[in-house]
């Protein structure tokens, strides 16, 4: 499972998505569906979808199909223009959302309550919409996507240190007990394993810069692990206090990532590529076996850890430090994420579109769509019980396993297309009482038994798995906000500008030559940064996350 929502949670970066019934030729096929084209922003081929299982589950339970047709950012902003969007909406950016909203160019669904019982049913969710996403009309112009009933409480989190378990069992497991302390534990690995197989050096990790924004976006890595949330902007909030400070404090979260990095680059650890490579790069790099530590359990974790090296007791596993204290979840489950599902005013396919948001928002529907075949990969016992068959834990262990209809875990939901889910993977069935990603589920005699790597680190840690040990630990900390309103423009041209400065200056700090460099190129980023507006910034920011911080009390599912 773990394999699969790697790709989730890449694909869950993208920025737009937008589905559309098709007001051409393409609102039928040959084979009776209703085709309905969607403009996405994503990996998945362009053209009609079909021979995966989602394809054929949609095609069997709605009578649909969709055609992919490759979309970006820009064309928002031009349908926006021309007032010409497609039927159905699914957008992650909320600025663009609040425009499409301000613009009259979608319609209530408050009158479809009684079609859409699995989306209204998010009270929490449904009212936090009408007060802060109706232009001020308390009308539900658009529902959230990223739902849930709970906080997760087993399985992985989400940013933490992962490194190499059998480089770290080598060493005796030493005990960590603070961020910086992972160097001189990464240092005596490298000196143990100075290349990989194929002689190629390895370093203690390795960053990438493509997803920079108006920060070096990794210099926030390890924020979330010493109990801080980066709110927006240059503030950074305290996830226990709700205490806030700015990104640019001497004290910051966001300055201790740099330094640390900076001595990891002193100490040889840093891969020199950094500044200038791309995730692909970094994918490549780690699929190679050529970093130790990783930012999250999907960065390396699911590009190395194949199941013959894991059976030799090889791969990455959490290691905790001793004074680490994890946010857990980025926001209130009950209020969704940062998708929004939205219909045009304009409609042909009103029916359908109503059929599929239900069923996208349903268990049973999510279950289908997002982890496969029931009777096939998972079923359900006498006793009420889901499980894994067989099957399904060959399917989800082994990357070349492939349903009977075609797609192999990578393909194996619909959020290759979507980008994102309506309801959290870790939320509970209301039948069963279990979550939906398979965490907790009873496992059947065929299961397959703990790898060496898995076994040794339940052994070691005395849980089994990550989120059970931090819990047990008191290093697990859930923030209870709720997202963010969308950012005003003249903020982001703030931002646009304080980050010509922030974002280079961070990555030169992190590759001076000398502490002394570090700290002058600091404050000079700092003082630069206060002459651009960087306090108009936060002020905005603190007053927005005060408002989530009151919004996620107040809107309890």
């Amino acid at each position: 499972m773990k394999k699969f929502l790697a790709v989730v949670a890449v694909l869950f970066c993208c920025t737009v998505v937008v589905f559309a019934g098709a007001r051409s030729q393409s609102s039928g096929s040959s084979s009776g569906l209703t085709t309905i084209k969607m403009a996405y922003f994503g990996a998945a081929p362009a053209g009609v979808q079909s021979g995966y299982h989602w394809t054929d589950t949609l095609a069997t339970d709605l009578g649909i199909q969709l055609e992919l047709v490759p979309s970006s950012q820009d064309n928002v902003k031009t349908m926006l223009a021309a007032r010409d969007f497609p039927e159905f909406i699914a957008n992650s950016s909320t600025a663009d959302t609040a425009d499409i909203i301000r613009a009259g160019l979608v319609q209530d669904l408050e009158p479809y309550r009684a079609r859409l019982p699995n989306v209204f049913k998010w009270t929490g969710m449904i009212q936090f919409v009408k007060d802060n996403w109706s232009n001020n009309s308390g009308k539900v112009y658009a529902v959230r996507g990223g739902v849930g009933n709970t906080a997760s409480t087993v399985g992985v989190t989400w940013t933490a240190p992962y490194i190499r378990w059998d480089y770290y069992k080598e060493l005796g497991y030493p005990e960590i007990t603070d961020l910086e302390d992972y160097l001189p534990v990464l240092k005596a690995m490298l000196d143990r394993h100075p290349t990989n197989d194929a002689g190629q050096k390895i370093y203690g990790f390795s960053l990438f810069s493509d997803w920079d924004s108006h920060i070096m976006a990794l210099g926030d890595a390890f924020s979330g692990t010493i109990g801080k949330k980066t709110v927006g902007g240059y503030l950074e909030a305290d996830v226990v206090t709700n205490a806030t400070n700015s990104m640019l404090d001497d004290n910051s979260a966001y300055k201790r990532n740099l330094k640390f990095f900076f001595n990891a680059n002193q100490m040889g650890l840093l891969d020199p590529d950094s500044p200038t490579q791309g995730y692909d790069t970094y994918r490549e790099k780690a699929a190679a076996g050529r970093h130790i530590l990783s930012l999250w359990w999907w960065g390396d974790d699911n590009l190395l850890n194949a199941t013959e090296l894991a059976a030799q007791g090889k791969g990455f596993k959490l290691v905790p430090f001793k004074n680490m204290k994890n946010t857990n979840n980025s926001t209130a489950p009950y209020v969704g994420s940062d998708t929004f599902y939205m219909i045009n005013n304009k409609v042909e396919h009103l029916d359908k579109i109503l059929e599929f948001l239900d069923y996208f928002y349903s268990p049973d529907g999510m279950m289908k769509l997002y982890y496969g075949p029931k009777g096939l990969v998972w079923d359900v016992d006498s006793n009420g019980e889901p499980y894994r068959t067989e099957f399904g834990w060959r399917y989800f262990n082994d990357r070349s396993t492939e349903l009977p209809g075609g797609g192999g875990w990578s393909m194996t939901g619909y959020a290759w297309a979507s980008n994102s889910p309506a309801l959290q993977l870790w939320s509970t069935h209301p039948v069963w009482n279990r979550r939906l990603d398979g965490e907790d589920w009873i496992k059947k005699d065929y299961s397959p038994q703990d790898s060496a790597l898995v076994a040794d680190w339940v052994r070691v840690m005395g849980a089994e798995t990550d989120l059970e040990y931090l819990g047990k630990n008191n290093m697990l900390l859930t923030p209870s906000f709720a997202q963010l309103p969308a950012t005003p423009e003249d903020i982001l041209v703030l931002q646009q500008r304080v980050g010509a400065v922030v974002k280079p200056e961070s990555w030169k700090a992190v590759y001076a030559s000398s502490e002394a460099e570090f700290e002058a190129i600091w404050q000079k980023m700092v003082s630069d940064a206060k002459g651009l507006g960087v306090d108009t910034i936060n002020q905005y920011y603190a007053e927005a996350y005060r408002k989530a911080v009151a919004d996620g009390a107040r809107y309890v599912y």
